[in-house]
This record gives C-alpha cells, sequence and structure tokens, in this order.
C-alpha cells in the first residue's frame, strides 16, 4: 500500500500465477466503502513480471484525509488454486495504514488485521458463515448466500426475537420473515464472476439495534 498525494493511494499484490478474476475491496475508517471488481481487466490493473508472477493493481485518486485509517485487501481465483485472499488465510484478513497526508509520492508499510469468523462456500454455489455483529447489541447469527437464476438469495438467521432485519449490498434491502427469526431476500441480476459483499442491520426486541457494517461479508460468485 502506497499512499499518493491529494488524497490517493495505490493498492497492489504479486501472486506466483495469473489469476482468473482480481476482486479488490478497501475500507476507510473501519467501513468498506470501495470495491474493484475484475481487476485484470482494468487498464494497468495486470502487469506480467516477467518471471511467472503477476502484479494487480488498483490506484484510487482523491479519497483520504491525514490520519484517515486504510484497509485493502484482494480476492482472486483461478481453478487449480481456487479462491485465495490476500493477505490471508482468513476471508476477513486486511492490510491497513494510517494515510500520511502527502503532498508528493510516498509509500508506507502496511500492517495485516483480521476479523475471526467461520465461513465456507460449497462448489463456489454458495457461501455459509457464522459470525456475531460487532456493533451495538451483540448479536451472534448464520447467514447464507446461494446463487441461481441470475440472482443471490441472502439468508440471515438468529436466535434472538427481531422486529426486522435489513441486508445492504450496498444498497439497502428489506429482508422478508420466513418464520420465527429468519429471513431472506433475493438480490437480482447478478452474474458468475461477480462480488458480492453485504453486511446486516437487525433490530432485536429487547436489546436495540445491531449491526456489521464493518466487518461485511463477501462471496464470489462462479
Amino acid at each position: 500500500m502506497n499512499a499518493l498525494a491529494n488524497g490517493g493511494m495505490e493498492f497492489s499484490v504479486r501472486v506466483s500465477e495469473r489469476k482468473q478474476y482480481v476482486h479488490f475491496f478497501a475500507r476507510r475508517n473501519g467501513l468498506q466503502d470501495f470495491v474493484v471488481n475484475d481487476v485484470q481487466a482494468q487498464a494497468s490493473g495486470e502487469i506480467n513480471n516477467g518471471d511467472g508472477t503477476y502484479t494487480y493493481r488498483v490506484t484510487r485518486a482523491g479519497a483520504y484525509t491525514a490520519g484517515n485509517l486504510v484497509e485493502g485487501r484482494f480476492f482472486t481465483y483461478t481453478p487449480a488454486a481456487g479462491q485465495q485472499y490476500f493477505p490471508g488465510p482468513l476471508e476477513n484478513s486486511w492490510n491497513a495504514m494510517t494515510y500520511p497526508g502527502v503532498s508528493s509520492s510516498a509509500s508506507s508499510q502496511s500492517t495485516s488485521s483480521s476479523v475471526s469468523s467461520a465461513s465456507s462456500s460449497t462448489g463456489n454455489k454458495a457461501y455459509t458463515a457464522t459470525a456475531v455483529m460487532p456493533n451495538g447489541a451483540n448479536l451472534a447469527y448464520t447467514t447464507t448466500a446461494t446463487y441461481t437464476n441470475g440472482g443471490v438469495k441472502i439468508t440471515f438467521t438468529t436466535q434472538e426475537n427481531l422486529n426486522w432485519a435489513w441486508v445492504f449490498t450496498p444498497g439497502w434491502n428489506n429482508m422478508t420473515r420466513l418464520q420465527g427469526n429468519s429471513f431472506e431476500v433475493t438480490i437480482p441480476n447478478v452474474k458468475p464472476g461477480m462480488a458480492i459483499s453485504y453486511y446486516f442491520t437487525v433490530s432485536t426486541v429487547a436489546r436495540g439495534e445491531a449491526n456489521n457494517n464493518n466487518q461485511p461479508h463477501t462471496w464470489i460468485v462462479q
């Protein structure tokens, strides 16, 4: 991660093989606010280093001010290697640095941070995770995402009584209660290879609202 002039940042990763899909995610002060799908297809996004390795690079201009916490991570996929995160191996690991507010190009050593969660995918057609909401009421829950016929169905299930559940992808989606405290919604117009990033905000009956907006779930549809 390199700090650039006037609020810019350059993010890059060097890997040992050419990747079929590369997606990039960034957070500012704990909130995910930047996603680049198909980095490998962007101008200057893929660099052949000539030694069998490849570098994937994303530049963001004018986004940061001095003191901002900047975090970034790459997702890559090939049929042979499967899904990989950089940094990893945790799904929710991030490189992190504080933006110094430079007036000319500069670089800084980034550090890696991670948040524990349990997640898995089945044939890349489904995603499931069990986690605890870090903001507001500390609510334990399970979520799944499944792809079929051009849409992704996202579910949310908890043992605690809820008034309602919303999911942001990043747009707002009101979830439908199935039974008890299980909710679902289908996100249309999704294609294989797209990155789905989402988080929940819910209202509990007894303990107020809870959300995981700084720890979103991410899944690549294949």
